[in-house]
């Protein structure tokens, strides 16, 4: 009977606890959640899309990581997927294609 009472003891601690929680969520003032959304400036909509800039280091160092994780047959399609972009090696991807390449590689790595 001890057991019982003990885990008796637990859940009414637990539901006091679960009942302060609701009460710090139901504390939030609606009207100061809506005003931070309508100050938002209409400029970050424009900004919506990704703009990441990778360097040559950050591709080459993501290539090596790559080489080194990976099997001979994902070595050989990233050889062709270069290929497709233009280029003999990593190093010699154009810059507007880094995007594309470190989310192959990325996606590769993270299989």
């Amino acid at each position: 009977m001890a057991i019982l009472e003990a885990i008796l003891e637990e859940l009414k601690l637990l539901n006091q606890n679960l009942s302060g929680v609701n009460m710090e969520s139901s504390t939030t003032k609606e009207p100061n959640i809506k005003k931070t959304v309508d100050e938002v400036p209409a400029v970050e909509k424009e900004t919506d899309k990704p703009t990441q800039k990778f360097t040559h280091d950050y591709v080459m160092s993501l290539g090596k990581k790559f080489v080194m994780t990976v099997a001979d047959e994902e070595k050989d399609a990233l050889k062709t997927k270069l290929t497709e972009l233009g280029a003999d090696k990593l190093s010699l991807l154009a810059p507007e294609h880094y995007p594309e390449i470190v989310e192959y590689l990325k996606a590769k790595i993270g299989a």
